[in-house]
């Protein structure tokens, strides 16, 4: 199971589905941990239930069938300067 996103919701979804009985929870998020919006705590105890936290990767497609997504493609991305006033993004 995976969980797309660094904010609260995807932090709280992630827990559940483990209380739910799933055997291994990710959350994908595109950027850093640092830059997780999510409360400090809320990801040190996802940490704690063993959710896999993958950093700087996104979601680039999927295998939809009959509205549900059997597998998604990844891609692992960098932190860049991605505009001319220095601003810092993900970066293929």
């Amino acid at each position: 199971m995976a969980v797309i996103g660094g904010g609260d919701v995807a932090i709280d979804a992630a827990r559940m589905v483990v209380r739910l009985g799933a055997k291994e929870v990710h959350i994908v998020y595109r950027r850093t941990r640092e830059e997780m919006p999510a409360n400090v705590e809320e990801i040190e105890e996802a940490e704690d239930e063993k959710i896999r936290m993958m950093y700087l990767v996104a979601r680039f497609g999927s295998s939809p069938r009959m509205g549900e997504s059997r597998g998604w493609n990844v891609s692992e991305w960098n932190l860049e300067i991605t505009t001319s006033a220095g601003d810092v993004g993900p970066s293929q």
